[in-house]
């Protein structure tokens, strides 16, 4: 396995309170940390999350190896999620 390659990930809980995380792994590799955090980058200002429905803007905060991304809207409270990166270095089949 060749372990230069990055992924982006977002990390987002959906629904109501006490609802599990949702994990995706975006399926781009890329080549070095830089330009993974590039990609991360661009999905912090990009995705559109579950919530708020109608959106007026947000926030990008810069967090280690990703970003903290807090979305303002009309009708509903404030909504954040995470972005960051990984580095997919093992898989065990049991």
């Amino acid at each position: 396995m060749t372990h230069d390659h990055w992924q982006v990930l977002v990390e987002e809980v959906v629904g109501a309170l006490n609802k599990p995380t949702t994990v995706r792994i975006q399926p781009e590799l890329h080549a070095g940390r830089d330009a993974a955090l590039d990609a991360a980058l661009e999905v912090a200002t990009s995705f559109v999350p579950s919530s708020p429905a109608l959106p007026l803007g947000r926030d990008v905060y810069r967090d280690g190896d990703g970003f903290f991304v807090v979305m303002h809207g009309r009708t509903s409270a404030e909504h954040h999620f995470g972005v960051r990166i990984v580095q997919h270095v093992a898989r065990r089949d049991t």
